[in-house]
């Protein structure tokens, strides 16, 4: 047990300086006999620890670990004590992490006066659920030892690890570090593309836009009234804040200070209807006549005319 809780004490202490992951195990080992067949040994079970390390570009993991098996208790010649390995481990990954492969080459230390130490040797498969994972392993164990028991022969182990690992895989953390780098990059993408529609919107709506014309020659209300237009511009800086302005035009029959007057008239009842469509507080309207001025055309036939008395709207955002 001392040289098991050194080796512990090593692999905690690498574990921490390398930045590597931990994995404690525990397995049962069902199955416990020499390679000759002279000797059966009661089941049993093991403890330990693995120190791994992760292939960055490759699903391969690396690593040192250590066990401690319990008292092997022997059919033809009493028991040896407990069985220490410590040993070089390299686990690969199949079919996108479906199972893995692993392998092992070591020392076994053993606590007996009838055995000596001998090379350790491991190979099976294993299974990740999360942190933890499950392993169905074949160990053999040179016991080069002073009875002819041992002699030249080897122990042989059939065992299933259960194991939890603690810290992070490093392919795993560079994945998802990548992943959020891409994910970053993203929304950085989305927040230009949506600043971009934003400005376009933006500016589409500071364009001034003929929401009604057609008006008769003197008269305040006209059926041509565009909706649609109007329902657009409020629909769209409902969420804003500034100014909704309404202009009002005529062509150039009557006097000046009439058509001043009749065009604020035409103004003032679009922006009722507008006012009556906002749902926010944050956007002002100001209705306002221009008279006979700005006209869309030459002003001489009634074509003409008839399209230059209109309304125009245009929003702008407050700085």
């Amino acid at each position: 047990m001392k040289k098991l809780s050194l080796l512990l004490g090593g692999i905690l202490i690498c574990t921490t300086a390398f930045g590597a992951q931990l994995q404690l195990k525990a397995g049962f080992e069902p199955w416990r006999e020499t390679t000759n067949q002279t000797n059966t040994f009661d089941p049993g079970y093991s403890l330990g620890a693995e120190v791994l390390f992760n292939a960055e570009n490759h699903p391969f993991d690396y690593g040192i670990g250590t066990q401690w098996k319990s008292k092997f208790k022997g059919s033809a010649d009493g028991s040896i004590k407990n069985i220490i390995p410590v040993y070089l481990t390299g686990k690969y990954h199949f079919m996108d992490n479906a199972f893995y492969g692993v392998a092992r080459a070591g020392w076994s230390f053993v606590d007996s006066n009838r055995s000596n130490d001998g090379m350790y040797l491991g190979a099976g498969v294993g299974k990740d659920f999360g942190p933890v994972n499950v392993e169905a392993v074949y160990e053999t164990i040179d016991l080069q030892g002073k009875s002819k028991l041992y002699d030249n022969s080897r122990t042989q182990v059939a065992s299933i690890q259960f194991g939890y690992t603690f810290g992070e895989n490093t392919r795993v953390k560079l994945a998802r570090e990548a992943a959020a780098q891409a994910e970053a990059a993203r929304q950085e993408y989305l927040q230009q593309q949506k600043a971009a529609e934003e400005a376009a919107l933006l500016n589409k709506l500071e364009q001034k836009v003929v929401v009604a014309d057609n008006y008769s020659v003197n008269k305040l209300t006209t059926k041509d009234m565009d909706m649609a237009k109007i329902d657009y511009l409020v629909s769209n800086v409902n969420d804003r804040q500034g100014t909704i302005y309404v202009d009002g035009y005529t062509d150039n029959t009557g006097s000046k200070a009439t058509n001043l007057k009749l065009s604020e008239k035409r103004a003032q009842e679009v922006a009722n209807v507008i006012e009556g469509k906002l749902t926010t507080e944050n956007v002002a309207v100001k209705a306002e006549g221009k008279g006979a001025t700005n006209f869309l055309n030459n002003n001489k036939t009634k074509a003409d005319k008839l399209a230059n008395r209109r309304v125009e709207v245009y929003f702008q955002a407050n700085n």
